[in-house]
């Protein structure tokens, strides 16, 4: 096993390095800089003003000086500075990982008991009213945008009802306490957590309808067992292995998803954060962003490949 995680490691290293060349290239193939950015802020600014900001920043230089100068930062630590306000890019997305992790992980966890629960009923009333009506939700949130979801919750529970905070995660001007903080949690990571819960109810379902047609719990049931028993310890854990790949594949989506949410419910997170550099040309803190969730996205991946010998003991990545 220890074998297997040295190896899978360093496979993952010159995929990392793939993803900060292609989004570096793709940064800055963008029009306009940060310092073009400013100068719209400021027009005052002279050009040569401005030429004389990009040769100290170094943004005169090819692409291949810029992006080595900036790899061998990171080797020390140093993921750089922000060039709007000069701000250290890990600071800045020191301060941003919490609120992120807080709403990813309340949404992951609610998108999996209710996907895996719903996928388990779909399956044992198989071809039912229920199982029919789960099976177009499903299509339906599929095909769904997280951030038009959101926008829809917002109008209805925020506008109309009035029940839930539309933006922010706290009330401004009051102190943090977790009731509030609570309540603006809400409806953000309901967008993410029920869209995702559907994907988790497919694959619940479909494995539960493979393992269910199985001779090993025709044995089971040969032998007296109680069906409960039988579909929560011989079915459901077996079940389990397509759905750990789902989780895996999970991660990248939900990452996604708080880019938009976030930005719609003005999350203070990494995702709004990324926005916002986005539009501000801000290339520092475009790639430091970018190759921390990558590191964390291959890093999930690994821990899940890992997991299979958990869930299943017949896989042994040893032989």
């Amino acid at each position: 096993m220890i074998a297997y995680i040295i190896r899978r490691t360093i496979i993952s290293i010159p995929v990392l390095i793939g993803i900060t060349i292609l989004v570096f290239v793709m940064a800055n193939l963008m029009p306009g800089d940060a310092l073009s950015a400013m100068m719209a802020d400021d027009p005052s600014t002279t050009a040569e003003e401005l030429d004389i900001q990009r040769e100290r920043l170094g943004l005169n230089d090819p692409l291949p000086v810029q992006y080595i100068r900036w790899l061998g930062g990171v080797v020390t630590g140093n993921l750089g500075r922000s060039l709007i306000n000069g701000e250290s890019v890990l600071q800045a997305v020191a301060t941003r990982v919490l609120p992120t992790v807080q709403l990813m992980g309340t949404a992951l966890i609610f998108a999996i008991i209710v996907g895996v629960v719903l996928g388990v009923i779909s399956a044992l009333k198989q071809y039912s009213l229920l199982d029919n009506v789960l099976t177009i939700v499903g299509f339906a949130g599929i095909s769904m945008p997280v951030f038009f979801l959101g926008m829809i919750f917002v109008y209805i529970f925020s506008l109309q009802l009035d029940w839930l905070p539309s933006s922010g995660m706290r009330t401004a001007g009051e102190d943090f306490n977790l009731l509030d903080n609570i309540q603006h949690l809400i409806l953000p990571a309901l967008s993410i957590g029920l869209l995702r819960s559907v994907h988790f109810m497919r694959y619940t379902r479909s494995a539960m309808l493979d393992i269910m047609q199985s001779d090993y719990l025709r044995t089971a049931r040969a032998k007296g067992l109680k069906e409960s028993r039988i579909m929560t310890v011989h079915a459901l854990r077996n079940a389990l292995i397509p759905i750990v790949t789902v989780l895996g594949l999970a991660l990248p989506t939900l990452i996604t998803g708080a880019v938009f949410i976030e930005s719609v419910f003005q999350w203070p997170g990494m995702g709004l954060l990324f926005i916002r550099s986005t539009t501000q040309r801000d290339y520092p803190m475009i790639m430091g962003i970018v190759l921390i969730i990558s590191i964390v996205v291959l890093l999930t991946n690994i821990i899940v490949d890992i997991s299979y010998a958990f869930v299943d003991p017949r896989i042994r990545y040893e032989s």
